[in-house]
């Protein structure tokens, strides 16, 4: 709260306080947000479970404050997740009957669950392209509960929710959900391509499982697993068998079939396993061949696109009273040229996002300044500012060409104060290349040492054009077949 822009304030006012537009937040409806994270942040509930960062290690919650009132996070522990940019926590029960039968007839059965969201405001770096979701499920009750499941589930409407498909990936525990065309009305009026969403399994539950290693509670833990998505919810068969009916007990039965990877029918006994529609297996991966190849179960042949939901599965476990179990998962987008490069682009993100999971995440920020003296070369100033982090030792950056065949170059950064990187020693490292022009764009990885351990971020920064581009007198644009705005704009076919 304490560094927000304005553009930044007004945007979550108009949007808390349901405002047509942001240029709408009154300077009362700012100052009410404002007060409202600074309440939230001053009376964080740690007592409660909501996480905090321990900058002194010493297992207590110390915040600080400065002599303005602002928080002081470099001399004290601060609310939510280290480098985070934002972070939201609740936590909530199942003891109201009322509303557990409500939903699918059941009654309440002992379960708090805790919800740690966040988010890295780094739209150039992957994981920002993602939104972290950790649930904390803990047996409040003095029952054992077997063979339990949890599922992340979701209604995606991609623009249009009348045209969309869903999928899933069984090997990287992931599902996903797309346009069933290269264009969407809501999309197409921004001259854009669909874009693709999906959630990934970063972290499952956790099952007894001598000599493996499970990450839990931020940490290992040794002769346990993480099991992965164990089953896909595939609620094109709800098409078939209708949406689940509100207050009904049958429908908590359906529900039970289906994490366990069956067809929502309502014998539990005697369940009937999904089939493979192309190949007639059985299978708890429906839906899990590859949409940009068209090979596989895919959606779309056997039951017309439309409105879908979808569901990661993962289980079962068994869980005492009094213990706990995690699930982290990670809702990541991919926007490309088409509605299928666009799952192309959100698997990419995906694939880094996992990578990098209970690994310190170190978030630089890249300045990059791109010239060209002269029609046959380029020069590049890069800088990666390391200032919130720990010393780092080395850092490199390595560009290859996102296509095509030209060779790939290497720049080394330094922190020595005399190549254009600020102050010597103040863990803003920076360079400047100059090279002869590249024909195609060109992506930039990463690399760094920490404590003598390199961590390379693959296509950290993209699309470094080494060429000026064309430069045109008197022309004006007659026809256009993307976005309406008389320019040239990439992938467009225009008339000149």
């Amino acid at each position: 709260w304490a560094v927000l822009t304005l553009n930044s304030l007004r945007q979550e006012a108009s949007e808390i306080f349901q405002l047509a537009s942001p240029m709408d937040a009154t300077e009362d409806h700012k100052e009410q947000l404002i007060e409202q994270y600074k309440d939230d942040w001053k009376n964080w509930p740690v007592d409660q479970g909501a996480p905090y960062v321990d900058m002194d290690q010493n297992g207590t919650y110390n915040p600080v404050l400065d002599e303005n009132g602002m928080p002081d996070s470099e001399q004290g522990d601060y609310p939510g997740i280290k480098g985070a940019d934002q972070v939201i926590w609740f936590k909530a029960n199942d003891q109201d009957s009322a509303k557990t039968k409500g939903l699918y007839g059941s009654d309440p059965i002992g379960v708090e669950m805790q919800v740690t969201v966040w988010a890295y405001n780094q739209p150039d770096f992957k994981p920002g392209q993602a939104i972290y979701k950790k649930y904390k499920i803990k047996n409040i009750s003095s029952d054992i509960f077997e063979e339990m499941y949890l599922s992340q589930w979701s209604d995606p409407d991609l623009g249009n929710f009348s045209d969309d498909l869903v999928g899933c990936d069984s090997v990287n525990s992931t599902v996903f959900a797309y346009n069933s065309n290269e264009n969407d009305i809501f999309f197409s009026e921004f001259g854009l391509a669909p874009p693709a969403v999906g959630y990934t399994l970063l972290q499952g539950p956790i099952v007894p499982s001598p000599g493996d290693t499970a990450f839990f509670d931020s940490q290992r833990l040794f002769d346990y697993k993480n099991l992965p998505m164990t089953s896909f919810g595939d609620f094109t068969f709800w098409v078939v068998w209708g949406d689940p009916v509100i207050g009904d007990y049958h429908e908590t039965l359906q529900w039970y079939n289906m994490l366990r990877g069956n067809i929502p029918t309502t014998n539990i006994d005697n369940p009937t396993p999904f089939i493979h529609r192309n190949t007639g297996a059985i299978t708890k991966f429906p839906l899990n061949g590859d949409p940009v190849t068209a090979t596989g179960d895919v959606d779309g042949i056997y039951v017309s696109a439309g409105d879908r939901r979808m569901a990661l599965i993962s289980g079962p476990f068994t869980l005492n009273p009094g213990e706990t179990q995690e699930m982290v998962v990670a809702l990541v987008g991919g926007h490309g040229d088409t509605h299928l490069t666009s799952i192309t682009e959100m698997k990419s993100n995906m694939d880094f996002i996992r990578q990098t999971y209970g690994k310190p995440l170190i978030v630089p920020t890249i300045s990059k300044e791109l010239i060209h003296p002269d029609n046959a070369s380029s020069t590049l100033f890069l800088k990666a500012a390391f200032s919130d982090h720990e010393p780092i030792e080395s850092c490199t950056m390595i560009f290859n060409s996102q296509f095509g065949n030209d060779p790939s170059f290497t720049v080394t950064l330094f922190d020595d104060g005399l190549h254009d990187d600020g102050s010597a020693a103040d863990n803003v490292w920076g360079n400047i290349w100059t090279g002869p022009n590249r024909k195609y764009p060109h992506n930039g990885d990463l690399i760094f040492s920490l404590d003598s351990t390199p961590v390379q971020y693959s296509n950290y920064i993209e699309d470094i054009r080494l060429r000026p581009l064309p430069h045109l007198d008197n022309f004006q644009v007659t026809w256009e077949n993307a976005k309406q705005d008389g320019k040239l704009n990439i992938n467009e076919d225009i008339h000149l």
